[in-house]
């Protein structure tokens, strides 16, 4: 290997121990923000709404708020986990190359693990849509006024992914 290359797989190798070390943060202040809202005398000391779906609710305590806050963050824990996974399946395909294995059985899982985690994105993605749909509809707003592209999209996308049973 050239110089080049060992430069930009040491860059790579950096950014994806940053991606991961981010990923998992966030993963653990989601959970710290689900711990502090489950816990009452916790959850009266701070005062706070939640951005959910492009409104802002209020966590007062009441069971349908409690409901669509805890969904909320247990679907944000699963997404921070699902990038920290990308990042770590990256990292591992990176140390590999660096050490001039290419094309081995390995990398190929850490490809697949990858790509895998990117449909769980788009069906993660699929998610949160119908839930801002659902929440419009729960918030009073019986128009719904939003796009379906990006919707239409992930389904296109889904549905390739789907292979013929012989």
């Amino acid at each position: 290997m050239n110089k080049g290359i060992k430069f930009s797989l040491k860059f790579l190798s950096l950014l994806s121990v940053i991606a991961k070390g981010v990923f998992a943060f966030a993963a653990a202040m989601f959970l710290f923000v689900g711990v502090v809202i489950a816990i009452p005398p916790l959850r009266d000391q701070v005062t706070t709404n939640m951005p959910i779906g492009g409104r802002s609710i209020p966590i007062d305590g009441s069971l349908n708020n409690m409901t669509l806050a805890f969904g909320a963050l247990i679907l944000e824990i699963i997404l921070a986990l699902i990038l920290f996974s990308i990042a770590n399946s990256l990292k591992n395909l990176i140390n590999n190359m660096q050490q001039g294995h290419f094309f081995t059985a390995n990398n190929l899982r850490y490809l697949k693990q990858i790509l895998n985690n990117m449909w769980e994105l788009i069906s993660l993605q699929g998610i949160f849509i119908v839930g801002a749909l659902g929440f419009d509809f729960y918030a009073g707003e019986y128009t719904f006024n939003s796009d379906f592209t990006s919707l239409l999209i992930m389904f296109v996308f889904w549905l390739s992914s789907i292979r013929p049973i012989p």
